[in-house]
Formats: C-alpha cells, structure tokens, sequence
C-alpha cells in the first residue's frame, strides 16, 4: 500500500494495546472517498455521478420487468490504480465501471428486491466508450463530477474480520467500550487528516476499502444474499466494497433531489474479490442500509 498508514497504526496500538491495535491495523485497507466537484473546478477522468452511461457500441441499456435501471455512478478505474493494483484487474487502467439500479422508479416491480436484475454494474473500455442518455422512464441524474481522494480504510466491529478479533485468537478479547472510545477519539484527527477515514458513524460517498455500517456488514450480507439464491453454488467468501453511495441531495434532471436510499441511508454495491481482480462483473451484490 503506497498510503501512509503510520498514523492509524499508531492510533489503533495508543487505544488497543500493542498486540489488538496491531492486528486491527493490519487490516486496514485503501479506499477512495468521492467528494463532489463544486462547478468550474477542474477533472481529470470520467468519474461521476449520475448522466448518460459510457458505453461500449451496442451494449444494450440494462433494464429488469421491462423497466429501464437509472444510471447511478461511473467509475474511471485509471483513477484507482495507483493504490489498488493488486486489487483491480489488469487492464484497470483503461476501464470504466457504470453502476445502474432500479429502486429509484421500481414502483410497479412484482420481483424481489434482492432480485440481482434490479442492478447492475457494466464495464466498458474507455477507447471506445460512448455516452448513452438513459431511455425513459429512468430517472435521470444531473452529471456530477466527483473527486477520488485517497484514504485509508478500518473495518467496523460488523465486519467478519474484525469478529474473528473479537472472539480470539488465544487469550486476547475485543472489548466494545474501548472500541467505541477509538472510535469517538479520532473523529476530530479524521476531520484534521483527510488521508484518514475512520470505521465512525455518519456515512460517506466512497469506492474500494471497507465500507461504513449502518446496521450490518454490507460483505456479510452479501454473502447471505448470495448464499439465499445459489444455495447449490459455493459461495465465495472474500467480498470487497465496489461502490458506496450516501444519500444526499443529487437532483435529477427534473429538477427535484432524488438521491435518496432507504431511510436516508447508504446504497452498497459489493463484488467476490477474485471476481474483481479478474474483471467480471456479473456476480454483483447491491442493498440498501437506512
């Protein structure tokens, strides 16, 4: 990892112990927090909110029951790969992911809503990307460039890894009092140091790392998501956040804000690590936490 992680591990070591806050930073990860990009302010990919999807000639517009998905986010991989090489696939550097779900106008859907038709995530080469307005009744989200800064990432005590800690190994046990001053203590540093972004409450537009929680780890339910439709397929069990999306005020083309996920939540999109290293996208999970 070529992010300086010195300042977490030193952090995690003052709150937990030489041996526990060891372990929990080895478990850090990078990610990228998305920040919006105020008007005029220059960009350097194709990473973004909301617009046409870029797409590759004759790739159909994916849609489920006959309604078309909205089209949520592109990412530009070439803007990830200075710390995810390992990560991303070979040729992450000229691919673009375009994410679509279909919340947003599935009124009328008679499927489940862990049904992997209402989303999707389409990869396309960026030599020969094309940007693709999305066909009515989708809703339509005003083009909104964003900014990967990266950071690094701490699993929530939600998170399987950090439950194996929590239980064991040997004589060692996570107490949740601690975490939840470790947790409270470096708010203030994760304001100070944006190179930092801490497993605290609140919520934030990100791709890659571990993802926030709400209420329960978003790998983990995928997992179980996963394991509910394939019961006669083994399930993998290294996911990895793609995509986290907040709910804030992103307006569509009409006008109003319609970025909204469950009870002002967080949208999740997760993939199988190997999947992701090897560049399918065909076994993505999404859902929401609200």
């Amino acid at each position: 990892m070529l992010l300086d992680t010195v300042a977490s591990r030193t952090l995690a070591v003052r709150h937990l112990g030489e041996g526990l806050g060891n372990r929990v930073a080895d478990l850090a990860r990078p990610g990228y927090r998305l920040d919006l990009i105020a008007e005029g302010e220059p960009t350097r990919g194709h990473t973004r909110f909301g617009g046409g999807a870029l797409l590759e000639p004759g790739t159909p517009w994916p849609g489920a029951d006959g309604m078309p998905l909205s089209l949520l986010a592109v990412l530009d991989l070439a803007e990830f790969t200075p710390l995810l090489t390992d990560e991303l696939p070979p040729d992450a550097d000229g691919l673009l992911l375009n994410f679509f779900h279909g919340t947003l106008n599935a009124a009328d859907w008679r499927g489940s809503w862990d049904d992997p038709a209402l989303w999707r995530v389409v990869p396309a080469a960026v030599t020969e990307a094309v940007e693709v307005s999305a066909p009515k009744p989708a809703v339509r989200f005003l083009p909104t460039p964003v900014r990967p800064v990266p950071v690094v990432t701490l699993p929530d005590c939600e998170e399987v890894e950090m439950q194996d800690l929590i239980q064991g190994p040997g004589s060692d046990r996570f107490d949740y009092d601690v975490w939840v001053r470790y947790s409270t203590e470096t708010r203030d540093l994760t304001e100070e140091d944006h190179r930092l972004r801490w497993p605290v409450r609140g919520g934030k537009h990100q791709a890659f790392g571990w993802p926030w929680v709400l209420h329960s780890s978003p790998t983990a339910d995928a997992r179980k998501q996963f394991a509910r439709r394939t019961p006669d397929i083994v399930v993998p069990e290294d996911w990895r956040l793609l995509l986290q999306l907040d709910s804030d005020g992103i307006r569509t083309d009409a006008g109003f804000a319609g970025w909204q996920w469950g009870d002002m939540g967080e949208l999740h999109f997760t993939i199988p690590g190997a999947d992701l290293r090897a560049g399918v996208f065909d076994r993505v999970e999404a859902g929401e936490q609200g």
